[in-house]
Formats: C-alpha cells, sequence, structure tokens
C-alpha cells in the first residue's frame, strides 16, 4: 500500500478525533480578546466570535497508532510538543 493510500485511510479517524476536540475547546476553552478580535478581523475568518483558545502544556498522544505514527512523521508532535504516555 502507497503512503498516499494509507494517508487516505487516516483521513477519517483524523476528521473524529478533530472533531472531538474541537467540542472539547468549544466548551472549555476561551473567546479572542477584543485586540485578538480585531487582529483577525483582517482575516477570512467568517464568525471570529465564536474562536475558542485552549492552552496546552503539550499534545496528548493520539490513542489510534497509525494516527500517532502521521502526527509525528509530519512533526505535528514532537518530543518538545508531546505529551508523555503515563503523565497526567
Amino acid at each position: 500500500m502507497s503512503n498516499l493510500d494509507q494517508f487516505i485511510q487516516l483521513i477519517p479517524k483524523g476528521a473524529i478525533w478533530a472533531g472531538q476536540k474541537e467540542r472539547e475547546i468549544l466548551q472549555v476553552g476561551v473567546p479572542l480578546t477584543e485586540s485578538q478580535l480585531q487582529e483577525v478581523r483582517i482575516t477570512p475568518v467568517m464568525e471570529p466570535e465564536k474562536v475558542r483558545i485552549l492552552r496546552v502544556s503539550a499534545i496528548p498522544l493520539l490513542d489510534d497508532p497509525g494516527l500517532r505514527f502521521a502526527a509525528q512523521a509530519i512533526q505535528l508532535v514532537t518530543p518538545r510538543t508531546q505529551e508523555k504516555e503515563g503523565r497526567s
């Protein structure tokens, strides 16, 4: 199987993970400050008032081995940003 085929197979899993993170961030994230809103209004963001930010100390390790490998391969997750296993 080619790398492209493997990537295509991961898209649905990645979309599910992203949707889960989006719901979490919308629930507990903080809205943009007024100065951030002013900055974002010059971009093509449709509804900047709905944007939420969630500060994290590290990116959680992905449960799915394929997604975890892909995230590391494209350096979405690096040793510097990666949450260590067993760490709360």
